[in-house]
This record gives C-alpha cells, structure tokens and sequence, in this order.
C-alpha cells in the first residue's frame, strides 16, 4: 500500500514537471497543486518588495491569446493570511504588475473604468466587514499613478457602499449598490408578521459633484413573494442586522435608452426600470415576460451575477445555478457565461452563447462574474466562491486559459476565493521609485517597480564617491524586464562603490532610478531582534509548561528521567539558535560567555553516565 502511494505521487509529479515544461513562461501543475502540495493558498514573495506578494498562480491551460491585457483580481478568505488579502494585476503568465495588499488591504470588484476619456482603478474597499451575504465600505478610483483620485458612498446618513457593484456609466455617473433593514411582515413566506427584511438599494451618482441622482429599492417595486428562496438561514428576518435578503442586489447597467437594468440574485431575475422609476419589464423569475426563443435556455438561469448590456441589447451575465442558501433544485449542475439576445419591444430572448468547460465544470455557490472581451471574441469568466477564472473563445466555448489561485480541495469551503475577476487594458506609472535590495553576502542586487507597466529594461549604474550625487553614472549591465516583476544583478568587487538601477523604456528614456546603494554594506535591514525573541519567548514558555504538567502528572523518578533527558537533548539544539539570535553581532571565532557554555539542565545519572566523551568547551568554539 505504502508503495502503491509513493509510485502514485512520483507519476504525479513527473506529469507536473512535463506540464510545466510545455511553456518554461507560465507555472502549470495538473495534480500536486490541486493536492495543496504548495500550500493551501500558494503564493510567492519578492525581495526588493517585502510587502506585496502574489498568488502562484496555476495554468491548468494557457493560450498566447489570454497575454492581450491584464487580469485583475481580489484574493479574499479564511485560508488567505491578511498580508496577502487585497487588490491585484497580473499579466496574462501569471507575473505581478501591482499590488495593492499594503494600502488597501482586503478589497474586493478591481476593474479598470473609463470616466472623461482616462482610464481609472475601481475597486471596494473592506471597512466594517461583510455580514450576511453584504458588505459596507468605500469604493475608491485610483488615477494611473495609483493615487486616490475619488472615494464613495451612498448619499444617506450611516449608509456604507456594498462590495457588489461600482459601474461607471458613459454619462459620467456611478451605480454602486446598499443594503438597509427594513421592517416587514414576512407571513406570505412563512416568517414572522413583524420581521425584517434586508432592502436592496442601488443609487446613481454624479461622479464630478457627488449629487445623488436617482435612487431604486427592491421593496417599492418586487413583490417579496417573487423570492425563490426558502425562508431559512442565519437571515431569519427576527432583528434588523438578520433582515432576510429577499432579493438580493449584485449587479446594475444602463441601456442605450437611459433605462436601468437590475440583476436580483434571489429572484432569479432581471429588470427593467426607466429614469423615472417604472418596473417596464422582467427577464426569468416568477415574473417573466419575454419569449424564449431558444427553448428556455434564455431565461432558465438562476442565481445569477454581473449582468450588463451593451447598445446592440446584447446581455451577458455569469449563471451560477447554486446557491449557498437553500431553495428549489435547479435545472444546470454547473456554473456558465451566457451571451442572450434581448428584443425589448417584442419581448424576445435568444441564446448566443453559453461557455464552460465540459472537462471541468464548476458549480460556484456565490459571487463570479463573466466579461466580453477582445471585441466579444473571448470570455473572463470568474467562479467566484471558487478560486478560480478561465477565459473561453466565445465562439466554440474552448478554453484558453484555465487558471487557479488555490487548491481545487479548497473549492467546497470557499476559504480561497476573489468576488469578481475581470480584465483590462491600463497604464501605470507610480510616483514612489523602484525598490531595490543588495545584500553584499549574496551578491545579488534585486530590483522591482510595483504598478509599473512601462519599463523595458533595467540598467544596473554605477559611480565613485566623488561622482555618486552629482554624476555621472556608467551603465554597467542590462537586463530585459520581460514581464517579470522582479529582477536580479549579480554584483562583484570590480564594480565601482555606489550602485542604482534605471528604469528604461522601450524609446531608451529613463523613467526612474532606484536609491543609490553601497556596494560595500548594502541596505538588507538589521534582523527583528524584538521579535525573534519574543516568538522564541512563546515557544520556551510551551515547552516549560509543557514540561512541568507532565512532569507534576508523573510521579515516578523514572519518567522524571526521561524527561530532564529530553528537555537536555532540546537545549543542545537551541543552543546555537539561540547564539545567532543573542550574539549575531560577535565575530566568528569568539567564546561564548560561560553560561551559554554550561547546562541549565542536569540530568540525573551515575557518575560514569555523566562523564563527557569530549572537550565540550572545544565543541562550542565558533
């Protein structure tokens, strides 16, 4: 059996080495990975930039195709550590182009948007957390040298931004969805006749003033009975804070009619609403009123998310068909893009296109999106609860590039997870200067630029004392960016004393240059003495406590024995540890002081048991 298993995990292995192999540029593992072999949220960190990692991403499939934009995604979730949770782009082999983990934090809907002809990042921030299926916090527009260029909420006293949508339109205004509690009597679907309800809101809002300029709640214009939903779940309508969510707003567009178009989760349904606030039609639920011209495959969704609408009244949005709160059993067991035509007028929908993988469905309870792209050539579609985005040809549904942020072991739970995903063209140019980092023990200086997009090439500089803060400056080496958000110099003692790293574009114009570095001492940072010592305080006071339950359980001298022997054998391990820690500053070749030297613990023993076989004091020379 124990054979069985390791020939098993070698086979494995060596079909994730041939994987990868296929494209040296992309990382591809097609068992170990989804094992949690690399971890259950695998992600790699960088030298010159300490605080922003990436996610490793892997490529179940990768197509030249997919490298026409960036992808941009919001790793989130129980097994993400908080250091790694927040706002990312990435190219389309998986590199980091920025991240936004050490400003922003847990973050979630990263798109880029158009408002007066310049292209913005927009995102939702985390502030007071996300209860219920809902959130509140700010929703933010970066400028393209990442700074703040606007934050929103709702116009209304204590109103907090949801996380579900922030929708730049082509008038210059933003839709961004809220939830308010409301009281309701809730006996029409078996719940209490005082209850509450968890009101979806949706405001529009001009972006240069602020002015709030329309304003739709489910409650005035969806009928609570249009639910699916079963009245069960932690929402069980008895307080304001667990108002049940009967409808559930995620998504909103405007047509080219000025009309707005509403997505309800709960519903299973689509609405129409003009600027003056009149319900004019339904798309799928209870209350439908289109004809389905392709045998019910155009409105037979349910639990859907992101929808939007183009001039031609084309429709996309992500079918779900799961969700995580109960309700009746569902026709698809499995999650897709839809691509649907509407004719407005005489109430018509068709069936375009629907995308998903046959080999590998997935069937995403909650959150996901699906966006056109490349001309509606190929669809990002994002699974949301799962760890996951593929992006498809439209056209014959084949899959271009399937990629994953987390294990396939992690997709029941959700613990691994990003709302939405999405893709876009965009600029960056930061104002801080690249990082760079030179340890003169490795030799290696590293640099990087996060959020750059421009760069080209990197030119490892040098200059004398007397030349290093007027100039000039000689190029020393090159090295091609090549997509690769950091990059390496190998450093040796025939360079000049002072080292920079300019960042060059593809026209051989200099953008930036990194601080200037002594090649001699380098800039790595002294070690965190307080907190290796603090963390090694925890694991000494485990062990004695550890330590003296047992020993107070047992009384016999013989376990006793055995245990001062153990706790002996430990501290001959933690010796040395505990000398790089204290004593990292003494040179090689200097004696501890003699308590380092000695034994705190003395084991019991005959005295032939105790005589050393050798010098101690020679063995702790260093």
């Amino acid at each position: 059996m124990r054979l069985t298993a390791i020939v098993t995990a070698l086979a494995a292995l060596s079909l994730d080495l041939v994987a990868a192999a296929a494209d040296a540029d992309v990382f591809s593992s097609q068992h170990l990975y989804d094992w949690g072999w690399y971890g259950l949220f695998p992600y790699t960190t960088f030298k010159s930039y300490a605080k922003g990692g990436i996610p490793r991403v892997n490529f179940l499939s990768w197509d030249e195709r997919c490298t026409n934009g960036y992808y941009l995604y919001t790793p989130k979730g129980r097994a993400v550590p908080k250091d790694q949770a927040g706002p990312r782009i990435m190219d389309g082999k998986g590199n980091l182009v920025w991240s936004g983990v050490e400003d922003f934090g847990q973050a979630a809907d990263l798109q880029v948007q158009e408002y007066k002809g310049k292209k913005y990042l927009t995102f939702w921030k985390d502030t007071e957390g996300i209860s219920m299926g809902w959130g509140r916090g700010i929703h933010y527009m970066l400028d393209e040298n990442y700074q703040v260029y606007k934050t929103f909420r709702p116009v209304g006293e204590g109103m907090m931004s949801d996380l579900h949508e922030f929708h730049i339109t082509r008038e210059g205004t933003v839709l961004l969805t809220a939830y308010a509690p409301l009281t309701w009597d809730l006996r029409p679907i078996g719940g209490p006749k005082e209850g509450w309800i968890m009101d979806s809101w949706f405001q529009e809002i001009d972006i240069e003033t602020g002015e709030l300029l329309f304003e739709w709640r489910a409650s005035e214009n969806v009928p609570l009975e249009d639910t699916v939903r079963y009245f069960a779940g932690r929402d069980d309508g008895l307080t304001p804070e667990r108002g049940f969510d009967y409808f559930h707003i995620n998504s909103m567009d405007k047509d080219k009619s000025g009309n707005y178009i509403v997505s309800g989760r709960h519903t299973h349904s689509i609405h129409a609403v003009s600027p003056e606030g009149q319900l004019l039609w339904t798309l799928g639920g209870k209350g439908n009123q289109f004809e389905d011209l392709s045998g019910g495959k155009a409105i037979d969704f349910a639990y859907q998310h992101h929808i939007r609408i183009d001039d031609n009244d084309v429709i996309t949005m992500f079918d779900n068909a799961k969700a995580e709160r109960a309700g009746p059993a569902l026709k698809y067991d499995f999650s897709r893009g839809l691509v649907i035509q509407l004719d407005q007028e005489n109430r018509t929908a068709k069936l375009l296109h629907e995308v998903y993988d046959p080999a590998n469905r997935k069937y995403a309870d909650s959150q996901g999106s699906a966006q056109l792209w490349d001309g509606g050539k190929s669809m990002l579609v994002d699974y949301g609860f799962f760890p996951s985005f593929t992006e498809f040809d439209t056209e014959t549904s084949e899959v271009l590039c399937d990629m994953r942020f987390g294990p396939s072991l992690m997709f029941p739970i959700g613990s691994v997870n990003s709302y939405r995903a999405s893709k876009g063209n965009w600029v960056g140019k930061p104002l801080k200067r690249p990082n760079s980092l030179y340890n003169p023990a490795e030799g290696v200086l590293y640099v990087s630029w996060n959020g750059d997009t421009e760069t080209d090439m990197w030119v490892l500089q040098g200059a004398d004392h007397s030349t290093a803060d007027s100039g000039p400056w000689t190029d020393l080496k090159e090295i091609s960016k090549d997509g690769r958000f950091e990059v390496g110099f190998d450093i040796d003692a025939s360079m000049p004393p002072w080292l920079r790293v300019a960042a060059v574009n593809k026209d051989g114009e200099t953008l930036y240059h990194s601080q200037k570095l002594s090649r001699e001492y380098g800039n790595v940072p002294l070690p965190d003495v307080l907190g290796d010592v603090l963390h090694a305080l925890r694991w000494i006071y485990t062990l004695v406590v550890t330590g003296l339950g047992l020993y107070a359980w047992d009384s016999t001298r013989r376990w006793r024995a055995t245990l001062a022997r153990v706790a002996g054998k430990m501290w001959q391990v933690v010796k040395p540890k505990l000398r790089r820690l204290f004593f990292w500053w003494m040179p090689r070749g200097v004696r501890l002081p003699t308590w380092m030297r000695g034994g705190l613990w003395k084991a019991k023993g005959k005295p032939h048991e105790m005589q050393p076989l050798y010098d101690a004091d020679e063995e702790q020379r260093i």
